[in-house]
């Protein structure tokens, strides 16, 4: 006869539960780290690569990476705060876009680290 060993684990469902709760709360501190991480990374990102030159420093100072993590929605912003703000975005076909370049290029990090945090 061929060896053989058997384990058979048959927890309550009050320890499983237990169990999903906890697992769901730490989940939901996990995404809101990344989050705030991603904002800190894309401010970052965006200020470091904006692709104008500054004369008064105000609309590269005024880029802003914020979070917000609530029941069942996670969202990353990055704004800039200048008057003019939306037209170094649009005007001269994005010519002098930071915010739009930096957040697409975001996608690949926030998808690796969300995955990351699922697997955990």
């Amino acid at each position: 006869m061929a060896a053989r060993a058997r384990l058979i684990w048959q927890p309550h469902p009050n320890v499983i539960i237990a169990g999903l709760t906890g697992m769901e709360a730490r989940l939901g501190r996990n995404i809101s780290r990344i989050f705030d991480r991603g904002a800190a990374i894309a401010e970052r990102r965006a200020k470091t690569g904006a692709p104008w030159q500054d004369r008064t420093g105000n609309a590269r100072a005024g880029l802003r990476g914020q979070s917000e993590v609530r029941a069942g929605r996670a969202e990353l912003v990055l704004s800039g705060n200048q008057h003019y703000s939306q037209w170094l975005e649009l005007a001269h076909q994005g010519r002098w876009a930071t915010i739009i370049p930096t957040m697409q290029g975001m996608g690949e990090f926030m998808r690796s680290e969300l995955r990351g945090a699922m697997s955990r």
